[in-house]
């Protein structure tokens, strides 16, 4: 079992150990739970969801309807509302 101590901020060190047993680095994401055994701390992974395969062809379609054409060309902000309504 480790050792930490919760500063003056509430913040608390993860352990050197636990750190790299469980591969977490500076900045990884963590959520908390109140558990009957205690407070579990859980590693979180964030997507890009710029990097998901669904994105990725929706932006491919798009750059196809670029490329032939298709689509409307607006000079400002206002062009663009106005084509909306």
């Amino acid at each position: 079992m480790e050792l930490s101590h919760v500063t003056s901020k509430g913040q608390i060190t993860l352990p050197a150990s636990i750190r790299k047993k469980t591969g977490l680095a500076r900045g990884d994401a963590v959520t908390f739970a109140l558990t009957k055994a205690g407070i579990l701390v859980k590693p979180v992974i964030i997507t890009d969801k710029t990097k998901t395969p669904a994105w990725k062809r929706a932006l491919n379609a798009a750059l196809a309807d670029a490329r032939t054409g298709r689509g409307a060309f607006h000079e400002n902000t206002e062009a663009f509302m106005r084509a909306l309504k």
